[in-house]
């Protein structure tokens, strides 16, 4: 019904979705059809958790973005070592790049957050976010410093040191490198909080907020790609042989999570894969304790007591299919966690881990479901759990309960059929499973978690607000120990806002002729979507309107509609517009939402005038890869250009169709890469050009588009298929560098201000590349052939002139044009100079053509 609703709403919109969710589901299934190990289970899990109780030490991996992660040296410090690792990063990534699909910024950072999360559960650790904005490459920590606030990012950093309590910290960046400024910016503020943490006086209130203490960790690492100048060197190639796998493979395999980037396993069999890290810093005192280093924990003193630990190495040294067949492993571990409990000092940090250990040797398998995967304020939802005892030994279920993340949350803790009202004493014997059902509410004021790309920022860990807490207790049959454990699951439950908005486009462009004059009005025209999160038992209507200024009356309400939950409704408003106002600036539209009862305010529409003129017909074919900004600026070019026709070239078009009914063809980003069959008919494409037509090619990464017979120098490696040389469907060769302009902010120069190019139909100034965002352009071109003309240079303060950012040739009665400048990014923020100079790039043909 949702789908129905959104479809006869918003087709347009609905398509673009529909092929982005095709390709970032084939991107899955082609990650999911790899062969990928298990996650930790049976011997191979009691035995981690065993080592992990037996050490006491937790490990903190610092990051800059998601897949910076050293997910080789987690793997080894969680198998190896027995180690508890976490993982912190600064940034969700949502300044980057998206190699599966078009989401960008906020809805990138939630699909990076998921595959951080699928990572972790590879790895078997957890994920902290300092959740630090993300604005893309940097050469400059001092710049990192000052979007991300000192202070602020100290203060985060140091809260999680001292949630987490790590006895070892370590890092991929190196503060004092030349790499991402994220990056270095990353490793000097966690340089910085290593003292930090432990000092009483540094962001007091977190302690009194988050009843933590200060923290002082043992040692920080920095990590080196090469032995040299290395303190600590250790190889994670060794094989594991519980799992069959090297803490290196699980990485490789942990990487290959982050689809969006591209990523992929790449390991040869048999390659060492050393680690090699310099220590930093160490605790006040300790340096007279650490000698020649064998591992990161030598000089470390264990922080459980011996008698404690020699039981668990016990424990360790006979956890075999034996043990675990005949159930002595079980006795042991029902005994560890008898005597852990009474232990407080160490108890508390290591029988999370006796527990676990103790859950897979009884086989105890809990599942938990809910009624409704999303709620809202006030709606009740039934939560059930499954508790199933596939083990040998019979147990009790001692206690159930919902567990909230506040008090802003109601629970009821309904039982089983058959148990006490507390659940008390409720049996479960082999082969034997229970039912509990209990039901939670939020209050009006409870933290909301959905939209996920909304409310994603406001937690510093992927959790949610309600779990399952089970209390149960086993007996050891041969000894009469008895030994309580408790299990925690998550609710799979989000609370959402009672509805969400979207206005579309975001902003509302108004695209008109730039030689009128300021005294008249124009239409912008845009569409209001509400979707629904409140439970429907009967229809119920929504009014929407345009607020005027004086706050009245709403002009031209408009009625939404819901028969179900999560239905999608839209409707188009239309707003008059002076020209004299537009040109100071955007103009905001205040919208207003409310029912019957409440008026909820609403979100405020963003009018932006993009003076432009197209050519009376033009036909512009787009060669579409992962993402859809390009495709949306030209539809919307289309819908208020009636002589522009914009049409997706499929592999069979480019292959067969007549070309030669388009102006202009548009290569997108990383076209060769992505699309493949383009390569294939350049011929067909040179033919085009020499014919008249006008190729149009976005940024290409270096990898992809130069040949890897250049060598090392030239980076032709095709890194996300293995396919290099995509540069070769330019008619005269060019070599693309590493180099970008980060600053957004960094002066163009225009080489040839008389090119046709810059001049027809919209004359193109220094002042249409204000207000970019991110950056300028990635991947510059070092090398042309002379039949190129550069048109535009520009460069970061203190770096060399890049004048390839934008180049020009004639090919034949047609042309060819080659952009580094980041265009998509400009076209989706509705960026007036990039449709301008969108608005040039299609019409060359036809503009060249009107002057012979």
């Amino acid at each position: 019904m949702a789908l129905r609703a959104l479809y006869r709403t918003n087709y347009v919109y609905l398509k673009a979705l529909r092929i982005a969710l095709i390709l970032v589901c084939f991107s899955r299934l082609a990650a999911a059809m790899e062969p990928e190990p298990p996650f930790e289970r049976g011997l191979e899990l009691i035995r981690n958790e065993l080592q992990l109780a037996h050490s006491g030490f937790r490990a903190l991996s610092v990051a800059a973005h998601p897949d910076d992660e050293d997910g080789g040296t987690l793997s080894y410090l969680r198998r190896t070592l027995g180690v508890e690792t976490h993982l912190c990063l600064f940034t969700r990534g949502e300044g980057g790049q998206n190699e599966s699909g078009p989401e960008l910024g906020a809805k990138l950072a939630v699909l990076r957050t998921r595959e951080t999360e699928a990572a972790c559960a590879i790895l078997g650790a957890k994920a902290w976010y300092l959740n630090l904005p993300d604005f893309g490459y940097s050469k400059s920590p001092d710049e990192a410093m000052r979007v991300w606030r000192h202070d602020e990012a100290l203060a985060q950093m140091v809260r999680v040191i001292r949630i987490v309590r790590p006895h070892v910290i370590f890092t991929n960046h190196d503060p004092d490198g030349t790499d991402h400024g994220h990056h270095r910016a990353a490793a000097r503020i966690l340089v910085e909080a290593f003292d930090a943490a432990a000092d009483a006086a540094k962001f007091p209130e977190q302690m009194k907020d988050d009843g933590t203490q200060p923290w002082q960790a043992a040692k920080l690492y920095i990590r080196h790609f090469a032995p040299l100048g290395a303190t600590l060197n250790f190889d994670v190639s060794v094989r594991d042989m519980a799992s069959g796998l090297s803490a290196s493979e699980i990485a490789a395999y942990a990487l290959s999570k982050h689809i969006s980037q591209g990523m992929q396993r790449d390991q040869k069999i048999g390659e060492k894969d050393m680690r090699h890290f310099t220590l930093a810093k160490i605790r006040p005192g300790q340096a007279g304790q650490i000698g020649n280093e064998t591992t990161m924990l030598d000089g470390l003193a264990g922080s459980v007591n011996k008698a404690l630990a020699d039981e668990i190495d016990a424990t360790l040294k006979k956890a075999d299919p034996a043990s675990l067949n005949n159930g002595s492993l079980a006795g042991s571990l029902i005994a560890l966690c008898s005597k852990a409990a009474k232990a407080e000092a160490d108890g508390e940090a290591i029988l999370p881990h006796l527990h676990n250990a103790l859950t897979e040797v009884l086989g105890l398998k809990l599942e938990v479901n809910v009624s409704a995967a999303v709620t809202t304020a006030e709606e009740p939802v039934s939560v059930g759990t499954r508790i199933a005892n596939t083990g040998n030994l019979p147990v009790e279920v001692r206690h159930w309960k919902l567990v909230p993340e506040s008090a802003q949350w109601t629970t009821t803790n309904a039982v089983a059929a058959g148990a006490k009202p507390d659940a008390q004493g409720k049996p479960l014997a082999p082969g034997e499973n229970a039912e509990f059902k209990g039901e939670v509410t939020a209050h009006p004021d409870a933290f909301p978690t959905w939209p996920l790309d909304e409310f994603l920022f406001k937690r510093m860990e992927s959790r949610k607000p309600i779990r399952v807490a089970v209390t149960l207790a086993v007996t050891d049959p041969n000894t009469k120990t008895e030994a309580e454990l408790l299990v925690v699951r998550p609710v799979p439950l989000d609370l959402a806002t009672p509805f969400s908005t979207t206005i579309l486009p975001d902003p509302v462009l108004v695209f008109d002729d730039p030689d009128h004059g300021d005294t008249f009005l124009v239409l912008a025209k845009f569409r209001l979507a509400l979707t629904n999160h409140h439970r429907v038992r009967e229809p119920f209507n929504l009014f929407a309107g345009i607020q005027l200024p004086d706050n009245a009356t709403v002009d031209k309400t408009a009625t939404f509609q819901f028969h179900c939950e999560d239905e999608t409704v839209a409707n188009d408003f239309r707003f008059m517009a002076p020209v004299e106002k537009l040109n100071q600036g955007d103009i905001e539209v205040p919208l207003t939402i409310w029912s019957a009862a409440t008026n909820y305010g609403g979100p405020l529409a963003h009018v932006r005038r993009v003076p432009l003129t197209l050519p009376s017909t033009l036909n512009v074919g787009l060669v579409k890869t992962y993402d859809d900004s390009t495709w949306q600026a030209l539809k919307l070019l289309e819908s208020s250009e009636p002589g522009l026709t914009v049409t997706l070239l499929s592999p069979e078009d480019v292959r067969a169709s007549d070309l030669n009914r388009f102006h202009t063809i548009i290569l997108d980003i990383r076209a060769t890469q992505f699309r493949p069959e383009v390569r294939k008919e350049k011929e067909r494409l040179m033919q085009f050009m020499r014919d008249g037509g006008n190729v149009v090619c976005m940024y290409h990464k270096d990898l992809d588009w130069n040949n890897e017979a250049g060598g090392e120098a030239v980076r032709g490696r095709g890194f996300l298929k293995g396919q290099s040389g995509g540069g070769e469907i330019a008619p005269y060769p060019i070599e693309l560098s590493f180099e970008r302009v980060t600053d957004e902010d960094a002066p163009v120069r225009i080489l040839d201000p008389s090119h046709t190019l810059l001049c027809e139909p919209c004359k193109i100034w220094e002042r249409d590349f204000k207000g970019w965002v991110q950056e300028r352009a990635v991947y510059f071109p070092k090398k042309w052939a002379p039949e190129y003309t550069p048109l535009l240079s520009c460069n970061d303060p203190g770096d060399a002139a890049h004048d390839g950012g934008l180049l020009f040739a004639n090919v034949g009665d047609g042309s060819f044009i080659y952009t580094s400048f980041v265009w998509y990014r400009q076209l989706r923020a509705g960026n007036p100079g990039a449709y301008r100079i969108l608005a040039n790039l299609i019409s060359y043909p036809r503009v060249k053509h009107k002057k012979q």
